[in-house]
């Protein structure tokens, strides 16, 4: 028997409607009640927090690097976007693949073992390809990158004093409001469940609350880097901010964040995708767009101002509902998988998988 004992933890427990201080205790790879058997290893955790390891909605996989950074993020489940490389090793990771929701102008191949439908990186062809996504979804939550392109055709910022200033095209907040707004229209008139994925404006964060208001079956959620980067990031041409959806103005980005904060947004997930040296050797308006983000994910959310307790959540209780999914806790017989969270350094200290360190 093996049984290890995390010591003084702050221990942020969602599911199980937990957040104090107490110590943990893992049996042969699952929780145990305290003092429920003798410990053959004590780690001290003072000050640090202890929660179920975390879950991302929205990441691309293209390297080993990319598992690696998701285990040392307290990562222990993946939802890899449809582009991702197959044949990765998991090294313990829960890792699944999303469906493509279409292919061009017709709806994608029927996936009965994908946890979700996903539309990537890029909007929907039609509002009239979305409704049939809907009709035909089988009960799966459809994800949707929000753009109407016609306002967007060049930008590579997002529109505001900084683009002008550096003489970028830029995308603006309407080109993401809009998009959100018809959407919502067709979910309303067609029934189904739909999930916006990485909001950056004010104006689609007001429409989600108002959509929630109305009993739609929607949610949401947002990126690390929109709670608390701002379009000044791109000055210099700085390729952090060559993502996409691109950063906003510091307005959006107070709304977003605290849409996180309030329960408007169900979810963080990270949009980690790793440029190859090869696609940033370019001027800034032709280099990938792409962040990796994985490994300091939760610590950009605390960083950002996003109280602890709601940050836990916002990865383990918020991505489960949004999948339909159990939520992960930490009740006693669980199996292992946690995090522990130093504050003080703001940085991930161990993923325990199974019981194992990670």
């Amino acid at each position: 028997m093996t049984a290890l004992l995390l010591e003084g933890a702050r221990v942020i427990d969602p599911a199980g409607g937990e957040d104090g201080q107490r110590d943990v205790l893992i049996v042969d790879g699952r929780l145990a009640a305290p003092k429920s058997a003798t410990p053959t290893e004590r780690r001290d955790v003072s000050g640090c927090w202890v929660f179920p390891a975390l879950t991302d909605l929205r990441c691309v996989l293209r390297v080993q690097d990319d598992v690696a950074d998701a285990l040392a993020g307290g990562f222990a489940r993946l939802i890899a976007d449809p582009s991702s490389a197959r044949g990765l090793k998991a090294d313990g990771l829960e890792l699944r693949f999303a469906a493509e929701v279409t292919r061009g102008t017709e709806l994608g191949e029927r996936a009965l073992e994908a946890p979700c439908l996903s539309s990537g990186f890029a909007p929907i062809a039609t509002n009239g390809l979305l409704r049939r996504a809907l009709q035909h979804a089988e009960r799966k939550v459809v994800m949707l990158h929000a753009e109407d392109v016609t306002l967007t055709a060049g930008a590579v910022v997002g529109e505001g004093t900084t683009a002008l200033r550096l003489g970028l095209t830029g995308a603006p907040p309407e080109s993401e409001v809009a998009a959100v707004a018809a959407a919502l229209a067709v979910l309303e008139g067609t029934g189904g469940r739909l999930h916006f994925s990485h909001l950056t404006c004010r104006g689609s964060v007001e429409r989600i609350a108002q959509a929630k208001r109305q009993g739609l079956s929607v949610t949401a959620d947002a990126t690390p880097h929109h709670l608390r980067d701002d379009d000044a990031k791109a000055e210099g041409y700085g390729l952090e901010a060559r993502v996409w959806p691109p950063l906003r103005s510091r307005a959006d980005v107070e709304a977003v964040k605290k849409a996180a904060i309030d329960g408007t947004l169900d979810a963080v997930a990270t949009d980690h995708k790793r440029p190859s040296i090869l696609e940033r050797e370019h001027p800034f308006e032709m280099a990938a767009f792409g962040k990796l983000s994985l490994r300091t994910a939760f610590a950009d959310v605390v960083a950002a101002g996003v109280p602890a307790a709601r940050a836990v959540a916002l990865f383990t209780v918020g991505p489960a509902a949004v999948l339909g999914l159990t939520p992960p806790s930490l009740g006693a017989g669980q199996g292992a998988d946690l995090a522990v969270f130093d504050p003080q350094a703001n940085r991930m200290r161990y993923t325990i998988l199974q019981g194992a360190s990670r």
